[in-house]
C-alpha cells in the first residue's frame, strides 16, 4: 500500500514538475535548470563573474551553451533583464549576440531594438559584432513561426532613439523580409501614434516609399504608402504637417516620373 503511494506521489511531482517547465517564459533562468549549464547560468543570474569565470576556465561549458525550451543562450537572458554586466562578461567570453533561437528565430541583437531594453545594451551589442540588419532566413528550422522583424523594423515602432542608434549603425532602411507578411521600417514607424519616426525615416534617411505597401487580406488590394497615409487617424497638428508634407513630396515625385516617362 505504501509503495502504491509512493508511486502515485512520484508520478504526481512528475506530472507537475514537467508542467511548471512548460510554464517557464523566455525570460526566466530556470530554463536552464536541470542542464549542465545550471550552475554557469546561476552565477550570471547572480552577476557572481567570479564563479562563472571559474566554470567557463574549467572548459566544459560552452558560453553559448543553449536551454532546451526556446533554445536560447544566456545572452538571451542578460538582455531580456537589461543586465548590462551580463551582457558584458558574456559578450567579453565569445557570446554571439546574433545567434537565433530554435523558437522563433529571435536574437539578443533584436531583443535589444525593442522599447522595453535600455539603449546602452543596444550600444553594446552593436559595437561587439550585433548585426543591425539581422532577420530569420527561410531555411531556419524553428518550432514556431518565425519573428518577420529585422532590428530597426522593431525599433521604429516605438522608440526615435533607438531607431537613430540603428541607421547610425548601418541598418538598412529599406531592408524589409522577404516573405508572406512583407514589413519595412517605414510602415512600421507608420503604425505609431505620431509620425515623428515616419518624418525621420523618409525625409533624413531618404526611405524608398515605394517599397512600403500593404496588401489587404480580405479584398485582395494593394494600399500605396500614400493611401496609408491618407487613410490614417491623425492626433496632433504635427501629424497634420508631416502628412502633408509626405504627400506633397509624393505627389511631386509622381508628376515626375508622370512626364519623363520613368517606370
Amino acid at each position: 500500500m505504501k509503495r502504491i503511494k509512493f508511486i502515485i506521489v512520484l508520478v504526481f511531482l512528475s506530472i507537475f514538475g514537467c508542467s511548471e517547465k512548460e510554464n517557464y517564459l523566455g525570460d526566466d533562468i530556470r530554463l536552464w535548470k536541470d542542464t549542465e549549464a545550471w550552475e554557469f547560468a546561476k552565477s550570471i543570474s547572480k552577476n557572481n563573474f567570479e564563479k562563472a569565470e571559474e566554470i567557463l576556465a574549467k572548459g566544459k561549458i560552452d558560453v553559448d551553451y543553449r536551454e532546451p525550451k526556446y533554445g536560447q543562450t544566456l545572452l538571451f537572458w542578460a538582455v531580456w533583464h537589461a543586465d548590462l554586466d551580463a551582457v558584458k562578461f558574456l559578450i567579453s567570453h565569445g557570446a554571439e549576440p546574433n545567434t537565433h533561437n530554435t523558437y522563433n528565430g529571435d536574437s539578443p541583437i533584436a531583443i535589444a531594438s525593442d522599447y522595453f531594453i535600455r539603449s546602452d545594451i543596444l550600444v553594446y551589442l552593436l559595437a561587439h559584432g550585433g548585426n543591425p540588419n539581422d532577420y530569420v532566413k527561410k531555411d531556419e528550422k524553428l518550432s514556431y513561426a518565425p519573428v518577420n522583424e529585422t532590428p530597426l523594423i522593431r525599433a521604429a515602432f516605438t522608440s526615435m532613439e533607438k531607431t537613430k542608434i540603428l541607421v547610425k549603425a548601418g541598418a538598412d532602411v529599406n531592408f524589409f523580409v522577404d516573405n508572406d507578411f512583407r514589413n519595412t521600417p517605414l510602415l512600421s514607424a507608420e503604425r505609431r501614434t505620431n509620425l515623428d519616426i515616419v518624418e525621420y525615416l523618409f525625409f533624413e534617411c531618404k526611405a524608398d516609399y515605394k517599397k512600403s505597401y500593404v496588401i489587404t487580406i480580405d479584398t485582395g488590394d494593394t494600399l500605396s504608402f500614400k493611401d496609408i497615409i491618407q487613410k490614417r487617424r491623425l492626433l496632433t497638428a504635427k501629424d497634420s504637417i508631416v502628412a502633408k508634407r509626405i504627400l506633397e513630396i509624393i505627389d511631386e515625385q509622381s508628376q515626375k516620373t508622370t512626364i519623363t516617362g520613368d517606370s
